[in-house]
């Protein structure tokens, strides 16, 4: 009897043990990376063995009406890894076996729960239809080792338990990533493209061309020459072998350009596989894209986050598992798929292994989820080969939320700064200065911004921004927040960009998405009093190139009561009518 895995319409077959070969082959590559490349194997030959039951052969061949999901095909690859090796081992292939398709389950209680229950254990205690037909084609000799992760001790601890369910979630991606390219490959006859771009070497070329012939490392005098320092400072530093950086670089000084000239030196030096840009706001991803894309051409360049828009349709397929040389996506997109139990948001994680990931605007990492942020930094470095850069003009202080843990009996991790003198640079980059004007109502503020030809105001909320923007008038009014989709800001910020530069009149109403990262030059700014390192980002969208002496180019910092006195009106209004 031959053993059916899928069947299309034209009733050509998929054979089981084709499938469960091809995925066995392609996960064991993916979990090579990280040295894994025993359980990638085996469970991609025990991810199916269910397919080996009469039933489901019955289904498959239309021989008995069943619905999609009617028959459970994954638990038997479970059942089976655990009872070939009934201790971690066995439950870390037993967790990818089962959530193959629906998804990473909770662990569950192996006493409590039966069958009905929606956890591993209610798994692994279940009644399934007999599959050990799957021992007549199938052998698995080899069990899988320790998993090679050093933050398990000899005691499992709560950081080894992390790193434990880590480690279960890179397997798991290489077992869903396999699945659905061998799956996609049978059903598609091979046909479907997916082109994983250029190679790194190649990548680098293109980049020293770009530097080369735009002379970003021939600066002479004044801050051009500090931008190439800073530049050579990037590329010597990526020749080293530390795993953790922090690239301290003040606004204007070209730490886009600097920290990718790093990552590609040291991608192409240790053989990494891509290089990851991890970026807050989609209206920098939006800017990033952009320069990348004009230096190393579309189909090397994903931009991964929520907004995206996909018209090549390689890359909306690139953006399943993140198998481009070079990835842009959002903060939250990037940390949330590590804490994730779906198949989309796990099944491009083994492709950040051994990846060099430049962490920008680090400063906006949330404070709330800080810790977790830094566990999954901390994590890829230390087990999974990535080299990590946080790169900002106002670094946080991140050291102490490092975890001290032992590599080889030596101090765990230590960020190393790239640029040597970090001090001198912020002295050479003041271009502007600050002047605090107290508490201003949004009509005041509006009747100040006319007053300029050309100016940037950034408030707290988008309501804010809206009101603002409805009491300016005339020519070159512009308005930019989280609300516009992610075309009408890149056509805003153009418009912007072109006004500025020919000197047009240009009065900008933004909220802090403008802030941090996006390339603009304003004479003048004005900021709603925040944080100082919100402040000192707003002051990096004025006098940006140094055109002016500091003390002509001005941040306005105000204290906006509009919407305290708005409630208060309000408030007063109902005691009046006595409501």
């Amino acid at each position: 009897m031959e053993y059916i895995a899928h069947r299309k319409e034209n009733g050509n077959d998929q054979l089981l043990l084709d499938h469960l070969t091809g995925v066995a082959n392609m996960a064991e590559y993916f979990a090579a990376d990280f040295r894994a490349e025993d359980f990638g194997r085996c469970v991609g030959m025990l991810h199916d063995i269910g397919k080996y039951s009469n039933r489901f052969q019955r289904y498959i061949r239309g021989e008995e009406k069943l619905k999609r999901g009617d028959v459970d095909h994954s638990s038997a690859g479970a059942i089976e890894a655990y009872h070939m090796s009934a201790n971690a081992i066995g439950l870390i292939m037993s967790y990818c076996i089962s959530g193959h398709h629906s998804g990473l389950l909770d662990g569950g209680s192996k006493y409590d729960d039966n069958e009905s229950a929606a956890t591993l254990w209610g798994r692994l205690n279940k009644e399934v239809e007999d599959y050990s037909s799957y021992t007549n084609e199938i052998q698995i000799s080899d069990k899988p080792q320790k998993p090679h992760i050093s933050l398990i001790t000899e005691s499992i601890n709560e950081k080894g338990n992390f790193s434990l369910s880590f480690f279960i979630r890179m397997v798991f991606s290489c077992l869903v990533d396999a699945d659905f390219l061998d799956t996609e490959k049978y059903m598609t006859d091979g046909m479907q493209d997916r082109d994983a771009g250029e190679d790194i070497h190649s990548l680098k070329k293109k980049l020293d061309s770009f530097l080369n012939k735009n002379g970003y490392l021939k600066g002479k005098k004044g801050i051009n020459k500090y931008r190439s320092d800073i530049l050579k400072e990037c590329i010597e530093e990526g020749k080293g072998d530390e795993k953790f950086y922090t690239l301290t670089v003040p606004t204007g000084g070209g730490k886009t350009i600097s920290s990718l000239a790093f990552a590609l030196e040291r991608a192409e030096k240790a053989s990494k596989k891509r290089v990851i840009y991890v970026i807050p706001y989609c209206s920098i991803i939006e800017q990033t894209v952009d320069l990348f894309r004009h230096i190393f051409g579309e189909n090397n360049v994903l931009a991964a986050y929520s907004n995206a828009d996909y018209d090549d349709e390689n890359l909306r397929l690139s953006a399943d598992n993140w198998n481009k040389p070079i990835v842009v996506t959002t903060s939250v997109q990037f940390f949330e798929s590590f804490y994730s139990n779906r198949t989309s948001a796990c099944r491009k994680l083994h492709n950040v292994a051994d990846s060099v990931i430049i962490f920008d605007e680090a400063q906006l990492l949330p404070e709330f989820r800080l810790k977790p942020c830094i566990r999954v930094i901390e994590e890829l470095g230390v087990n999974y080969g990535c080299v990590a850069v946080l790169c900002t003009a106002t670094q946080p202080s991140l050291n102490k939320f490092f975890e001290k843990v032992f590599i080889n009996r030596k101090p765990g991790i230590i960020l190393k700064e790239i640029c040597a003198d970090t001090k001198e640079l912020f002295t050479v980059f003041r271009r502007v200065s600050f002047n605090k004007i107290g508490k201003i109502s949004d009509d005041e503020l509006a009747e100040k911004l006319e007053d300029h030809e050309q100016v940037l105001c950034i408030v707290s909320t988008r309501k804010q921004a809206a009101n603002l923007f409805k009491l300016l008038d005339g020519d070159g009014i512009y308005h930019l927040s989280t609300l516009m989709t992610a075309e009408h800001r890149r056509r805003t910020l153009k418009d912007v960009r072109s006004r500025l530069q020919n000197n047009k009149r240009c009065i900008v109403v933004s909220t802090s998405l403008i802030e941090a990262g996006v390339d603009v030059d304003f004479p003048c700014v004005y900021k709603a009093e925040t944080g100082l390192d919100s402040i000192i980002q707003a002051g990096g969208r004025c006098n940006r190139e140094g055109g002016m002496d500091a003390d002509r180019s001005i941040v306005y910092v105000f204290d906006c009561y509009h919407y305290c006195a708005e409630l208060l009106h309000y408030i007063s209004g109902v005691i009046a009518s006595g409501r």
